[in-house]
This record gives structure tokens, C-alpha cells and sequence, in this order.
């Protein structure tokens, strides 16, 4: 059965390549902050990716990711911006110990007095970087953030000032990634941390010819293989037996009646 054609230059879709070609800058400077994470030390810098969409922005947060999980030491935390809308729901993100408060009733029942509503209320900036620092310290964390420059304004300011609080004390390190227009979104929060990131701004432009070219040609190589490999029969489960040998034809009889 063929597969489907998968379009994966196509931008928005998020497939990664079989090859991240023409991305080693930007894999190397994730790689350093990556080092000092497993170091126990917070990176010098936060990291911002800017550029269309389309150019692989995504495809390098996922790389980022996986070789994050794959060392087994670092706890990655994936922030969608449509679903982080309040203070309450980045702590739960980023503590998830606090989300244990939802579970509890929001009405409590009081001899004598009848019912009292209550709700835990969100740790204040200075609880959240103290306890966040404290977590850090236990295991590194990265926050990974797509689509950062739809990220919600208050939201975002709480983020990146715990951010630079919690790297001056614990291994931590933020991650954005958005359109160009993020660095004017990220500019309107009382924040610094524009100014701060230093090696950590990346332009994600797009691929020069012969990194595009190696891209293709590594794709259409690996096509080819599962192509050719998949026309070929599925191996038997137990050897075959070979077919017996047919009997030769009888002579006809006139050709027969010929020879004597």
C-alpha cells in the first residue's frame, strides 16, 4: 500500500526533515545552552527565533526538545500561547504541584454558618521565582514556547522577568519562537529581555541553495530506499518448500509411430 505524500516544506506543517541542514548555527548555540543545563548552570542567555512562516522554526524547538528528553536530565515544558491566558494557568505550567489546588471544592460547608467560597490564590512573582528556583535546582527546565508573538501581554511580562530572576539562581532556560513581528511584541511588556539575549537572537532566514539542495537530495534518498524496500515480498515466516519438478510431456503418437 503507498503512503501518502507528505508535504513537508510546506510551511506550518512542523514535520521534521530526515536531515536539519543549513541550521548549524542556530543548532550550535542551543547545544551550548544545553551544556551548561546539564552543567547545572543557567545558559548566559535566554533564546529568541524570529523569521516567516515556513522557515523552520518549529522544526528546530522540536529538535531542541528531543535532544533535551533524550539526555533524561531535563524537564521540558511545552507553552501554547492559546492556551496559557492567565497568571493561574502559567503557575500550574510551570509548577504543576500548584494545579493540585483545582481539585479542591470551591464551597466549603461551615457548622453554624452555612457555605463559604474560596480559591487559592496565584503565588505572587517573588513566590513563583522562589519556588521555581528551587524546582531548577532539583532538575533543569526549559521552557519552550511557539507562536510566542501571540503570547498574552501579561502573561508574557510575568514569563520573561521570572525568567531572568530564576537563571540569576538556577539552571533555566526560555525559549521563544515567533514571526517577525515578535521582537515589537515582546518589546511592549516591562521587560529586558530583549536586551539580554545577545547570542541567543536568531533570524531564522531561509536555506541557501546548497543547504536546500542537500535537504532535497537527502529527502529523495531516503525516498527512494523505502520505496525500493517496500516493493520487495515479506519474508517468510518459515522456509518454503520448493516445487517439485513437472513431469516431462509423452511424445505424441504419430512423432512416436516417426522414430521406429
Amino acid at each position: 500500500m503507498n503512503e501518502p505524500a507528505q508535504r513537508v516544506f510546506t510551511p506550518g506543517t512542523g514535520v521534521s526533515p530526515p536531515a536539519l541542514t543549513g541550521r548549524e548555527r542556530e543548532q550550535n548555540v542551543l547545544r551550548q545552552c544545553l551544556a551548561y543545563l546539564l552543567g547545572g548552570e543557567a545558559p548566559p542567555h535566554d533564546v529568541a527565533m524570529m523569521g516567516p512562516r515556513g522557515n523552520g522554526k518549529t522544526v528546530l524547538l522540536n529538535w531542541f526538545e528531543g535532544a533535551c528528553r533524550q539526555t533524561g536530565r531535563i524537564h521540558v515544558a511545552r507553552l501554547s500561547p492559546s492556551r496559557i491566558r492567565t497568571d493561574r494557568d502559567l503557575v500550574d505550567l510551570l509548577l504543576p504541584a500548584s494545579a493540585i489546588g483545582k481539585l479542591l471544592p470551591r464551597k466549603l460547608g461551615v457548622a453554624g454558618i452555612g457555605q463559604a467560597e474560596w480559591a487559592a490564590p496565584a503565588p505572587s512573582s517573588q513566590d513563583l521565582t522562589a519556588r521555581l528556583s528551587a524546582r531548577c535546582r532539583k532538575r533543569p527546565i526549559v521552557v519552550l514556547v511557539d507562536e510566542a508573538h501571540t503570547l498574552d501581554h501579561d502573561v508574557g511580562q510575568i514569563l520573561l522577568n521570572v525568567s531572568q530572576e530564576v537563571r540569576a539562581n538556577a539552571p533555566f532556560l526560555l525559549v521563544v519562537a515567533g514571526t517577525p513581528g515578535l521582537p515589537a511584541h515582546l518589546s511592549t511588556m516591562n521587560a529586558s529581555f530583549w536586551s539580554r539575549l545577545d547570542e541567543g537572537r536568531l533570524a531564522i532566514g531561509l536555506l541557501s541553495r546548497a543547504a536546500a539542495r542537500a535537504e532535497t537530495a537527502c529527502w529523495l534518498r531516503r525516498w527512494r530506499r523505502r520505496s525500493r524496500f517496500g516493493a520487495l515480498p515479506p519474508h517468510p515466516t518459515k522456509p518454503s518448500t520448493p516445487p517439485s519438478p513437472r513431469p516431462a510431456p509423452a511424445p505424441l503418437p504419430g512423432l512416436q509411430r516417426a522414430r521406429n
